[in-house]
């Protein structure tokens, strides 16, 4: 093991680790963060949603990988992993055909070996003092239509926190969520997307960056609004945020804001290493 785990921290909105669709696995040949997509569909599994299935089944498929796999064989054994999920439950067709009933997420793996960070969909990095934000540009105009959403209401002297239990906004754009799913993978869309959902990941969002030795890597789910260079001070932007713009349509633009009973506005997960100064050039 060539790198040092620095921090690491998982923190469900709900304050409820059973609810918490996000996960952080460090194993040791590799560091990640899982972002389990918020379930657009009443499909349970054992009472858990599809971002929670997703998310511990991604955890077990790095868990178990060879310290010389690829991001290739990354995401090909994460895409069986998720198939054999579907055809066991008798839902492989109808996942095909509706995206909704998929298991989704998004993830950043570091691997030691290779001394790269793969990432597929919007999970963020930092690279020493570069960061990667990607996000999907259907989420960013849905938040700008639910901000707008919300200011229309203020203006006409909704109350606001009466948005903490009834998010006008969220409403205005819900049809939108579970239509923007047909991007999901879909390349001949011009919203596409990609994750890791059992089917081909659009290529778009899927990247791998080369980590040098001596550096420092930051992993974050994007409950963290910016994967900023130490766990507290992301802890503490969050905070500003939860503070100044707790429903994130201002400060922050987001498809959902921090409700009544909730911590914050999504699960979140952060993973800070270290990579040995001395490490050699991966030989694989």
């Amino acid at each position: 093991m060539a790198f040092t785990i620095i921090e690491q921290a998982l923190t469900g909105k709900a304050g409820d680790a059973s609810l918490c669709e996000d996960a952080l696995v460090i194993t040791p040949g590799f560091a990640a963060v899982i972002d389990g997509a918020t379930s657009k569909s009443p499909l349970r599994f054992s009472g858990k949603t599809t971002g929670r299935v997703a998310a511990e089944l991604l955890s077990e498929v790095v868990a178990a990988l060879p310290a010389d796999a690829t991001l290739d064989r990354f995401v090909a054994e994460a895409g069986e992993r998720f198939v054999a999920f579907y055809r066991c439950n008798g839902i492989l067709e109808r996942a095909a055909a509706e995206p909704a009933c998929r298991l989704t997420a998004s993830v950043a793996v570091y691997s030691d070996a290779r001394r790269e960070v793969w990432s597929v969909g919007d999970c963020r990095l930092r690279l020493g003092d570069t960061v990667f934000m990607p996000e999907k540009a259907v989420d960013v105009r849905l938040a700008g239509k639910r901000a707008a959403a919300i200011e229309a209401y203020l203006a006409q002297g909704g109350s606001p926190d009466a948005l903490r239990v009834h998010d006008v906004g969220r409403m205005a754009i819900a049809s939108e969520l579970r239509e923007q799913l047909s991007a999901q993978n879909n390349p001949e869309l011009p919203e596409a997307y990609g994750v890791i959902d059992g089917f081909t990941p659009y290529a778009a969002d899927v990247h791998y960056y080369r980590v040098e030795p001596g550096s420092e890597v930051v992993l974050s789910t994007d409950g963290y609004p910016l994967p900023l260079s130490t766990l507290s001070a992301a802890e503490h932007y969050l905070g500003e945020i939860l503070r100044d713009d707790p429903l994130c349509f201002r400060r922050y633009k987001s498809t959902k804001g921090r409700y009544d009973g909730c911590l914050s506005f999504d699960d979140r997960a952060y993973v800070r290493l270290r990579v040995d100064p001395k490490a050699d050039e991966a030989k694989v």
